[in-house]
């Protein structure tokens, strides 16, 4: 009994990344590809990112506190290519892709809010360059999104398998100790 459990569970953890994978997780070579179109998406704000000059906009009456959200900005951009780097390293981490979930969310908020300092203080034109370089952002967020949904719904039909494997290896344990010992006659 014990051995054939022993075999069901080898047999789990062997097959289950098939099992799971057929569930719609898409393979790691996919999931390091998603990786790199966010980093390349989030790049292309660079070459808008250098034509803002909010030091100009002061002049203008605008609030000195454009010059710090774009140097955060800035930062942000190198971060999400950091945290996208480290989830393609190790695609299987949850917390790898939420790292560069979050980042690209904070970015793009943070930019909805540059964006109105340009169309303001700067050029409207400039704006929409970087309204489109966001919006290009988008079809990699949503990708990346899916694929947190898809392998927080893998993390947990896993830890339910295993529950359930661990709680029928416990019940079996425990059968197995209430038995009573045959008395031995000599």
């Amino acid at each position: 009994m014990i051995l054939n459990k022993t075999l069901g569970l080898f047999c789990l953890v062997a097959f289950a990344p098939a099992i799971f994978a057929q569930q719609g997780l898409p393979p790691e070579w996919e999931s390091r590809q998603l990786a790199q179109s966010v980093v390349d998406s989030t790049q292309r704000l660079n070459p808008v990112l250098t034509q803002i000059n909010p030091q100009e906009w002061i002049k203008k009456g605008a609030p000195e506190a454009y010059t710090r959200q774009l140097q955060s900005i800035q930062t942000g951009v190198r971060y999400i290519s950091i945290s996208a780097k480290q989830f393609s390293t190790d695609p299987q981490k949850l917390s790898a892709a939420l790292d560069t979930y979050l980042r690209v969310q904070w970015l793009e908020t943070q930019i909805g809010s540059l964006e109105q300092g340009v169309r303001k203080y700067q050029n409207p034109a400039l704006a929409d360059l970087l309204v489109t370089a966001v919006s290009e952002n988008a079809s990699a967020r949503t990708q990346l999104q899916q694929y947190i949904l898809d392998l927080a719904n893998y993390r947990e039909t896993e830890m339910s398998v295993m529950s359930k494997e661990a709680q029928q290896c416990r019940s079996s344990i425990a059968r197995g100790q209430a038995k009573p010992k045959e008395k031995i006659t000599k």
